[in-house]
Order: structure tokens, then C-alpha cells, then sequence
């Protein structure tokens, strides 16, 4: 029999509700894009066991060697209809949910040289469960080995016995082998080969390059093998900077300018070349037609600076437009503005950005009636809006967008999707969401509220939105359009293609089918600089048509084309309307079912304070999820007389909680209950808190959830317990910041404690504006970072007492670096050499001081690089956790012999100007990612040094086998001080009051 791989959630905050907080190992998961590897000569398998019976569970025990010093270990991991608990040698890694995402996990802080076993634990299915996952395994010299999974994995299928709790040992039979269930599709896995991940060497601001400058030779481009690009024109001194494009119903091109107007362009009977540009006069006064559509003869518009949809027509048959009349106007402004339009049968949508008014009337609107516009609230949020010519009629289908520039429909069913843009200003912070693809299901909302400036910020991720499809990361999106009406190859034609202007690149997005939703994989279609792309359409050659332009950049048009030479050919659609939802569904675990459940339930109460049929089901409902869903809805819809039993109600079942979609959930109830203020009587907000503290921390490994849901789960927990004045919260949540792996998990922290005025003592004082302090002398982000930092000292300065200043005087001020501090010269001791490592490694760590070595760490200027608890910068490896995962030999090894094995994420980078220059350092990801130049550190002593270099003139760059961390750090110390300062790092970061003996 086996133990559970991850004890269930639920069984720990039982435990705690009958007994004590206890204490909650802390496990770190970092997620990692796809690397850039060559092509693989096979693919790895979807597997599962062929004979499993509805409410087995099965394992799958998988062994690797990992080799002495290896630089990079990481696991791929897919999981389709089925949860997946992963561990390493019968310890939790990490939990994939039920439609989460592909996930790249980095196991360096989990394995151990020689021989690991990998396990897949799958909790009982009523799907069809399968899974595929690849290890991969990089030697000292650069070796790479993978595992992929295939029939020749062992499985094994067991249950629990009947009555026995969730977290009962599982009877296993004998293992057997896997049952393939197809290769994962190279289209698919291969992704990684064009990764989308945006490197310091990507430069933002490329678009500027194509001011005052010639169009890009299309020999500059990048493509996948089989494709070539033409440039078949370049606007002219008179033609201005050109923003969209569509094909007319002849096949001639229209373009449409930055400033206003229509140009027509004509081909030669071959589509070789453009042989004609003409302006179209029904157009002459549009300002900035960001969207162009035919439907039935007519060109519907989008004029951004005209701030309207207008119609235009062909009123006597000459094949020119030569009526153009208003549609709507759609007040706001401009920036994020009238975007793009898509048409599908007999349908017009137009996609707008945050600048514009959502309208109000004349239109039906789909989303829930609790959401704050419906409320009478203004807002700021893009959306899209459906409109119907025969009928005049409109209806707002989603919202909570930033600034979506396209839309596109698929062609089988007609599902909408679009690519929103980021708020580059929050990169860094723990509320900033990067661009994403999004699909577009009616009703849904996407959480962003335009609230630029606000302070405390605004989280637009949040368990009550409809959740994106895909996150790509940064960028400046643009148009979005499906492959169907090519003539390229599969699969390619099957792919949406959406456009990153301040990139320039073209990504296809690859889509797969889940639930009634998608997921999807993306890669580098195109690539340039610069290539600075704002549409794209497919001609009736089946070639792919690009436009640049924007900001009053040089402008062209681009063809690409397929060597393929495939005719298009028309796409079957097979729509079909979904039933209404229906109860069950408010428990799918399809998030997109679950989501059109509620909104469809929330819907049906048109008023807060109108009677709610289903209110008494809601609050009797046993299923945790059905009953999360449920009470999420009624939260929105009730009165506030209605608060209390709810919160009652979420309480009772909050220990039954599994997985972290039903934690985010429950905790989003307990938010949108405890806003009521006044309404919320003193004892529910006791005993809310009551079952608060007892599920903080939460006891789960890192969970990978279906994204946008929220973040961890110990985000919203340490939120609602500030927000109900816990007197643990600060006591609590320290340790999480000493363990925190991330900057926006450390962050996250500073930012909720800020305002917290009991609870501390003077060294947990110290600590959190230590932590806050190595966070401003080193962070990444956007241009916003300075700012939140500075805000939250401020906030956590103002609830100081005199006394409390007076101890932390030194700390509360900002800092400026690192090596600014003026450390005592210290003498050279010996030189301390791989040699003397046997003698090191054998000394008594009893006898050992912690806190004599926490100085030690200062003043062998460790921490100008490194990071231990809450001190130190974060510069090379996080050491907070090394003593747990390496021997004091190992440790020592690293130090004595640095270059000998380095992490292929810190080693250095060897640059190769265009004038000739080569320089050697790490590349510094600090401050605005948007920077135009590369911040290169060649001496690590003294990380706020940096050489710039402009991105435009690197001409190539590699890795460098040498490591950043210099030789000799020991010599200023002796065997005894040696021996302290190991006894530190493996103390993982005791703070100055716990460290010691």
C-alpha cells in the first residue's frame, strides 16, 4: 500500500480546525518558458493506464540518473482530464489542475545525484485521462538527456477502500506498462524551438527604427523552413504610416492611413506587383480606421479619432465606394480606442480598448449584473460588442479587456478570440498580468478596470472573471487572424496568428480542444527589426498580406507565402449552440462551463434585493465546488441582510476544499461577503477569521491552476486576514516572505503587511524592511516599480511608533546599493583552494555560530549577490534554501571552484558589438524592461556598475562557460569562520534574534 504523493488540502485544515496552527513545510516551484533546443528525433506519448476503472488512481513511477554537478534539470508536463499530483522520490513538487496549463518545472531544488524516481499520482477521473511529460537532464559539459514518456513508463491503478478517509493509504496492483494514446503533435511540442519568450537582448522599442528609414528587406526576416517573404511596397513621402488593411471583394488591397483616409491598391493580373494606389473619396474624412470588414458589399469601418463605425458603400456598382454614413458613435478616447471589426454570418463585431464608453443604451448586455458598470459605476474596461445590420440591434458580449486591438473568429465554430494588451507600467508587481490570448465567451468579464495611478493598486486576476486561454507575455498586440483562408500547410492553416508590434513579431497560436473552451501553444511565426506589423489579412492567392506602419513609422506591405503551394479551400463550420446551463454545471471543472453557469444563474436575479429562487439550494449544496460556484453568485446577488449565511455557509465548507481553484474561489466569497462593511456582523467576522487562520499557510505544494485565476492561494488568505485584523497575520506570513522565490511573492507580502500596526516585534520590524530593502536595491519591472516601493515604505513608515523609528533608523530609509556599504579590510587569511575541501567539509557543525556567520556573509560580500531569507540581493542563486538541497561539500565546492558547474540561468553572456567591442558580464534585468539599451555587469563586486550598450548594436551574443561569482571570497576568512558561515546558509536565513548555536 502508498501514502498519498500530496496529502490533500482538505485533511490538514481539518486537523487544524480540532487542534493548533501547526507548522507547514514551505516548497518552491519556479515555472520556466521552453528552451530553444534543436528539432527531437521522436516525441514523447499522451500515456495512460488502458484498463482503469472509473475511481481508480494511478501512478506512474518513472526512474533517471541525475549526474554529479548538472546544470539544468526541468520536467515537461501536459495533463489532459485529469489531475496530476508530481513528486520526486515521494515528496510534492508541485500539483497540475485540471485544465492548467503546459508547464515547464524547474527540479534542481528536488533531485540529488545518481538515481531520482519522478511520480505522477492521478486522483479518480470521470473523463478520459492522459498525460505526457519529458525530463530533461543537463551534464556539467552540456550534455542534455531527455525521458520521454511512452509505453514503455510504468503504471500502476489502485483505490482507496470503501469508507477510508481521502488521504488512506491506495491498495496498488501490480505495475504494467502504459498505453500510448498518440504523440504529442510536433506543432505542439515543438514550440520550443521558436520560443515566444522575450530575452534582455529583445529590443522594445525596435518600432523606432522604422522612423525616417527605408522598409526592412524582407531578407531580414525570420521564418519557419518553406516560407518566403516579399516586400511589395513602401509608402511613399505623400501615403503617411498606414494601421490596417483588408481585401475588397475585386481582391484589391485597401489600406488605411494613421492620419485619415483610404487607400485602394490594385494588382497585376499575376499578384506580382502593386500597380496602382488610389485614395478611396468615401473614406477621405475617416480618422485612423484601426478596423476594416466587408459584409455583403458593404465596408464597415472603425474610425478611431472619428470616434465612430461607419458603413461604407458602393451605391451605383462601379466597384468604388462612394457613401459613407455613421453607424454609432462611441464616445471616450483615443488611445485605447475603436480597434478592430471581424464579421461571421451576417454579424459585425468590434473590439474596443479602455478609452472608450461602454455603452449603456440601445444595447443588450450580457455580462452579469453584478459587474460594477451595471451598477451605475464608470469604468474603464475594453470590450466587445456584437451588431446585427439587419436589425439594428447590439449587444455587449464581454468586457473587462485593456486594450484588445483585434478580433477574429474561428471558422468551425465560431468561437471569438483576441490578444490583450499588458500594463507594462505593473511588470514586476504582483498584479501585473502579461499579454494574453483571450477567447471571447459570451457574457464574460476579464477583470481589467482602467485605474492608472490608484493607490493601493487594482488586481484585475480574480476567481469571479472568465478566465484567458494562454498568457504570451510582453508585448504590444495587434491584429489577431485565423490561417483558414491560406494556402499554407497544416499547421499552419489551422493556427491564429496574432501580431506584437513593439516586438515585431508574427506568433501562431496552435489551439486544442478542452472542454468548451481551448488551451493553446505558441511559437514565432515571423520575425524582424524592424517589423513593426499592425494587420494582416489573407489574399484570395491564399497568401498572408503584413502592414507596418504606426507612430508615423515608414510603412510597407509584405507577402508571405508558402512553398507549398496549397489551394485554399473553404473551411466546413459545424457550430452548435450549447444547451442552457444547468445546476451540475456550476461544478464543472471545465472553468469556461463553470463561469457560463454562474453568470447564467447570476442573470436571472435582475435587482439586488429581488427574490432568488435558487438561494436555499445554494446554501444547501454539499458538492465543494458546485457550492464555492453557487455561494460566488449569490454573494453578488444578495442583499445585505443575505451576507451572514453565506459566510456562515463558505466556512462550513471551506476544510472539504481540494484543490486550489476551490480554495480561490471560497476566498473570493469570503471578499465579496466581508466588502458589505456594517452589514457583516462582529461574530461572522470572528469566526471568519477563526477558519482563516487555521488555512494559513496553505499546507499544498505549488499548484498550477487554469491561469488568471488569482495567484496562490496564501495570497488571497494573508489579504482577507489583514482585512479582518488578524493578531497572527504578521507572525505568520514572515516566514513566507523569508522563503519566497520570486520578486512578486516578496512583494505581494511587503505590499499586504504595509498597513499592519500589531502583531510585530522589533525583529520582525527588522526583517520585513530588510526584505524591503533588498527588494528596492535590485528589482526588474516596469517604470512603475520605484514608485509602488516607495509607496509601500511610506505606508509601513507611517505605522511606526517614535520608538520603533528610532531602533530601525537605519533600515527604514531607502538604501541605495549594496556595495555602497563600507565593510572593515580584512586581512588575507590563505588561499583557499579545491584542495582544502576534504578538510573543510569534515569540520563539527556543532560547533558552528550561525549569527557569527550572517556577518560573515556581509563581509565577504556574499550578499551583494545572493539572497538568504530576507537579506542580501537577488542577483545570483537564491541560498535560502541551499543547505536543504545540498552537502556541506557541496556548498563548499561551489564557492572554492565556482566556474566548475553553473546554471545555465547565471552564467555570463559574451557580447559582440557591430563596432567591434566584446565584452563579458551578466545581463542586468533591473528597472524599465522597455529600455532600448543592454545593462551589461562586468564586475559582480559591484552590481550597480554596468556597461550600456544600445540593443540595435549588438551584433550576436553567446553564453560564457566562466561564472560571474569571482574565486578567493574565502581567503579573508579562517577554517572557524568558514565553518560559521556554512552554518548560516544551511540555517536557511534565521533571523537576527533566532540564529545561533
Amino acid at each position: 500500500m502508498d501514502l498519498p504523493l500530496v496529502a490533500r488540502r482538505s485533511s490538514v485544515v481539518r486537523s487544524r480546525l480540532c487542534g493548533p496552527l501547526t507548522a507547514v513545510a514551505l516548497l518552491a516551484v519556479s515555472s520556466v518558458h521552453a528552451d530553444d533546443r534543436a528539432a527531437p528525433s521522436r516525441l514523447p506519448h499522451w500515456i495512460w493506464a488502458e484498463a482503469a476503472a472509473e475511481g481508480d488512481e494511478c501512478r506512474i513511477d518513472r526512474r533517471f540518473e541525475v549526474p554529479e554537478q548538472a546544470t539544468a534539470v526541468t520536467l515537461r508536463l501536459a495533463a489532459r482530464g485529469t489531475r496530476v499530483d508530481v513528486g520526486l522520490d515521494a515528496q510534492p513538487v508541485c500539483v497540475l489542475e485540471e485544465y492548467g496549463p503546459w508547464i515547464t518545472v524547474d527540479l534542481r531544488s528536488h533531485v540529488h545525484p545518481g538515481v531520482n524516481e519522478l511520480q505522477l499520482h492521478r486522483r479518480p477521473s470521470t473523463d478520459s485521462p492522459m498525460v505526457f511529460a519529458a525530463i530533461s537532464v543537463t551534464a556539467a559539459d552540456g550534455r542534455v538527456t531527455e525521458a520521454l514518456s511512452d509505453p514503455s513508463w510504468r503504471i500502476r491503478t489502485g483505490r482507496r477502500k470503501e469508507g477510508t478517509d481521502a488521504d488512506a493509504a491506495v491498495e496498488f496492483g501490480e505495475t504494467t506498462s502504459t498505453a500510448s494514446l498518440g504523440e504529442v503533435p510536433r506543432y505542439l511540442w515543438d514550440v520550443g524551438q521558436r520560443s515566444i519568450e522575450i530575452t534582455p537582448f529583445d529590443d522594445y522599442e525596435q518600432w523606432k527604427q522604422a522612423i525616417g528609414t527605408e522598409a526592412t528587406a524582407p531578407e531580414q526576416f525570420q521564418v519557419p523552413p518553406g516560407f518566403e517573404v516579399t516586400k511589395l511596397r513602401s509608402a511613399g513621402a505623400e501615403e503617411g504610416s498606414w494601421v490596417s488593411l483588408e481585401f475588397d471583394p475585386q481582391g484589391r488591397l485597401l489600406v488605411a492611413r494613421e492620419d485619415q483616409g483610404l487607400l485602394r491598391m490594385t494588382f497585376d493580373s499575376k499578384r506580382a506587383s502593386i500597380t496602382n494606389v488610389e485614395p478611396v473619396t468615401a473614406a477621405a474624412e475617416l480618422e485612423e480606421i484601426r478596423g476594416l470588414a466587408f459584409l455583403d458589399g458593404d465596408l464597415y469601418a472603425n474610425a478611431n479619432n472619428s470616434k465612430g463605425l461607419y458603413r461604407l458603400r458602393d451605391t451605383d456598382g462601379d466597384g468604388n465606394l462612394d457613401e459613407s454614413a455613421l453607424i454609432r458613435e462611441f464616445p471616450g478616447g483615443v488611445g485605447h480606442g475603436r480597434n478592430d471589426l471581424a464579421v461571421h454570418n451576417g454579424l459585425v463585431y468590434s473590439i474596443l480598448g479602455d478609452a472608450v464608453d461602454i455603452p449603456t443604451q440601445e444595447v443588450e448586455d450580457l455580462t452579469s449584473p453584478a459587474r460594477d458598470a451595471r451598477q451605475g459605476r464608470k469604468t474603464s474596461e475594453g470590450h466587445l460588442l456584437e451588431y446585427d445590420s439587419q436589425t439594428n440591434h447590439w449587444r455587449l458580449l464581454a468586457s473587462g479587456l485593456r486594450n484588445p486591438f483585434g478580433v477574429a473568429v474561428h471558422p468551425v465554430d465560431g468561437t471569438l478570440f483576441t490578444y490583450d494588451a499588458d500594463a507594462e507600467n505593473d511588470m514586476g508587481s504582483p498584479w501585473y498580468r502579461p499579454t494574453r490570448i483571450i477567447q471571447l465567451q459570451p457574457g464574460a468579464d476579464f477583470g481589467w478596470r482602467g485605474v492608472t495611478g490608484q493607490w493601493p493598486p487594482y488586481y484585475p486576476d480574480h476567481a469571479d472573471n472568465s478566465l484567458p486561454m494562454m498568457d504570451i507575455g510582453k508585448g504590444s498586440p495587434t491584429c489577431v487572424k485565423f490561417g483558414d483562408r491560406s494556402s499554407f500547410p497544416t499547421p499552419y492553416r489551422d493556427a491564429l496568428f496574432v501580431l506584437d508590434w513593439a516586438y515585431g513579431r508574427v506568433l501562431a497560436v496552435h489551439l486544442e480542444r478542452r472542454g468548451i473552451g481551448y488551451s493553446g501553444r505558441a511559437e514565432v511565426f515571423l520575425r524582424g527589426r524592424p517589423l513593426n506589423v499592425t494587420d494582416l489579412g489573407f489574399g484570395p492567392d491564399g497568401a498572408m498580406y503584413l502592414v507596418t506602419g504606426g507612430r508615423k513609422t515608414q510603412s510597407a506591405i509584405y507577402r508571405v507565402r508558402s512553398s507549398s503551394g496549397t489551394t485554399p479551400t473553404a473551411v466546413t463550420q459545424s457550430e452548435t449552440s450549447l444547451a442552457d446551463p444547468t445546476w451540475d454545471d456550476l461544478g464543472s471543472l471545465d472553468p469556461q462551463r463553470r463561469y457560463r453557469a454562474r453568470i447564467h444563474y447570476e442573470r436571472s436575479v435582475a435587482q439586488v434585493g429581488d427574490p432568488i429562487p435558487w438561494r436555499d439550494q445554494a446554501l444547501q449544496e454539499s458538492q465543494p465546488l458546485t457550492a464555492f460556484t453557487a455561494l460566488l453568485a449569490l454573494a453578488n446577488r444578495s442583499s445585505n441582510d443575505g451576507v451572514d449565511p453565506i459566510l456562515s455557509r463558505v466556512s462550513e465548507l471551506i476544510p472539504r476544499a481540494e484543490t486550489a481553484s476551490e480554495m480561490l474561489t471560497a476566498l473570493k466569497v469570503y471578499e465579496l461577503c466581508l466588502q458589505r462593511g456594517e452589514a457583516v456582523t462582529d461574530d461572522s467576522r470572528a469566526a471568519a477569521r477563526q477558519v482563516l487562520e487555521r488555512c494559513y499557510p496553505d499546507p499544498a505544494p505549488p499548484s498550477y491552476t487554469p491561469t488568471g485565476l488569482g495567484g496562490p492561494v496564501n495570497h488571497r488568505l494573508v489579504e482577507l486576514l489583514v482585512a479582518l485584523d488578524s493578531p497572527q497575520v504578521v507572525e505568520t506570513t514572515l516566514p513566507l516572505l523569508r522563503a519566497a522565490q520570486t520578486q512578486e511573492d516578496r512583494m505581494h507580502y511587503l505590499f499586504v503587511l504595509r498597513n499592519v500596526k500589531s502583531g510585530w516585534t522589533l525583529p520582525l520590524r527588522q526583517e520585513y524592511f530588510t526584505a524591503l530593502n533588498g527588494l528596492t536595491v535590485h528589482f526588474h519591472g516596469g517604470r512603475g516599480m520605484p514608485g509602488f516601493l516607495q509607496s509601500i515604505r511610506g505606508d509601513a513608515v507611517a505605522t511606526l511608533t517614535p520608538e520603533e523609528q528610532s531602533a530601525l533608523e537605519d533600515l527604514i530609509q531607502p538604501p541605495s546599493t549594496l556595495e555602497d556599504e563600507v565593510l572593515p579590510p580584512r586581512a588575507i587569511v590563505r588561499k583557499w583552494t579545491p584542495g582544502d575541501l576534504p578538510s573543510l567539509a569534515a569540520m563539527d557543525p556543532l560547533k558552528a555560530d550561525a549569527s557569527r556567520g550572517r556577518e560573515l556573509f556581509r563581509a565577504a560580500v556574499c550578499s551583494r549577490c545572493h539572497r538568504v531569507g530576507t537579506s542580501g540581493a537577488s542577483i545570483g542563486p537564491d541560498l535560502t534554501g541551499v543547505g536543504s538541497r545540498f552537502s556541506r561539500q557541496d556548498i563548499l565546492r561551489s564557492i572554492l571552484d565556482p566556474s566548475a558547474v553553473v546554471a545555465e540561468i547565471y552564467r555570463n553572456v559574451e557580447v559582440v558589438t557591430t563596432d567591434g567591442r566584446v565584452l563579458v558580464g551578466q545581463v542586468v534585468t533591473a528597472g524599465d524592461y522597455r529600455d532600448s539599451t543592454l545593462h551589461l555587469q562586468t564586475d559582480p563586486l559591484k552590481p550597480s556598475e554596468v556597461v550600456e550598450i544600445p540593443k540595435w548594436k549588438v551584433e550576436h551574443h553567446r553564453e560564457s562557460p566562466t561564472s560571474p561569482m569571482p574565486s578567493g571570497l574565502l581567503d579573508t576568512l579562517t577554517a572557524e569562520e568558514i565553518n560559521d558561515l556554512l552554518a548560516y546558509l544551511q540555517s536557511g536565513g534565521l533571523s537576527e534574534s533566532s540564529a545561533g548555536r
